[in-house]
């Protein structure tokens, strides 16, 4: 629950304690649990959760006093006493899940480290082939042919050596100056027939063909790529994927929505941690990581929309000039 919303919100904010007879004549209450659980809240006690340097990391919160009325001191005390031994909990679980996150990431890195040797010579002589092939073949739909060959096989390697990148911490950038419907308009043709094939109907909006913005090319296309991808995926019976690139002020705009299943609230809030893939038979969990992180490094940011059976929207601003 964010901070400032109900009264979780208010205690996580203000760091203190409320105990209340009555949470509806309370106007910071959020009844929006109550109306998905079918349950009704009289009295309710809110404490903050400290950890050993004074800082809110959560809130304990009980409901409906057994007998009616307030909750009494004794339970306020048995709360504060209560809530040292979560935070302790909560921050060891932290420091827990912080390492074998570490860990797994060093993994990943060695394991892409190996892919990355072990695909580039074949990489190479299949690109090889396909220039040798571009001269057999000169009329232009065999060159439409061989330039998406050429083009899938770099972007094969630059995927795995952005998982590598990643997996090191270290993610370099290349700025070049783009015009964006340019840009984004080549993006949407390279995978509109795929789309197609999967009924999905492409709606894109783009601005004007003098709006311009400076980002390294290779890495946006990857933030692009990863987006419409998990798009295509909420959508398996097909479905409306919107584009629409916008200039706003210093700003650019990229947003990506869906009609597709949508995510659990519960999982909005850890969809751009590592290894966090929920509902992909094959996802890695590193895509909306990656992106985020793709994101940050342009001193950007991204957020996400969604709701259960109706879709999902990212929407990324970034500056038309970063801050690097």
């Amino acid at each position: 629950m964010p901070l400032g919303k109900g009264l979780a919100g208010n205690v996580a904010a203000t760091g203190n304690t409320l105990n209340i007879a009555d949470a509806y004549s309370d106007s910071r209450f959020n009844p929006e649990i109550d109306r998905i659980t079918g349950s009704r809240t009289s009295s309710i006690l809110t404490a903050p959760m400290h950890d050993p340097d004074r800082k809110i990391v959560g809130v304990i919160q009980l409901l409906n006093k057994e007998g009616g009325g307030m909750f009494t001191s004794e339970d306020e005390e048995f709360v504060r006493a209560m809530s040292v031994h979560a935070s302790i909990a909560i921050r060891n679980a932290r420091i827990a899940e912080r390492m074998v996150r570490n860990e797994s990431l060093s993994a990943v890195g060695n394991l892409a480290a190996r892919i990355i040797h072990d695909i580039k010579s074949p990489m190479t002589v299949i690109r090889g082939y396909a220039q040798i092939l571009s001269n057999l073949y000169p009329d232009a739909e065999g060159q439409e042919y061989l330039q998406a060959i050429e083009t899938q096989i770099d972007r094969l390697v630059d995927m795995t050596q952005e998982v590598l990148d990643f997996a090191r911490g270290k993610i370099d950038l290349r700025f070049s100056n783009e015009y964006l419907s340019t840009f984004f308009g080549n993006l949407v043709d390279s995978m509109k027939k795929d789309l197609s094939e999967r009924n999905i109907d492409v709606k894109v909006k783009l601005p004007d063909d003098k709006a311009s913005a400076i980002f390294d090319r290779s890495r946006i296309t990857r933030v692009f790529y990863n987006l419409v991808n998990n798009a295509r995926e909420a959508m398996p019976e097909g479905g409306v994927l919107e584009i629409d690139v916008r200039v706003r002020q210093s700003n650019w705009v990229l947003k990506i929505a869906d009609t597709g299943v949508g995510i659990q609230l519960a999982n909005l809030q850890r969809i751009f941690e590592p290894f966090a893939s929920y509902g992909k038979a094959h996802g890695t969990g590193l895509g909306l990581a990656i992106t985020s992180k793709v994101v940050e490094q342009h001193s950007g940011c991204i957020g996400v929309e969604s709701k259960e059976g109706k879709g999902t929207c990212f929407t990324l601003t970034m500056p038309q000039i970063p801050k690097v």
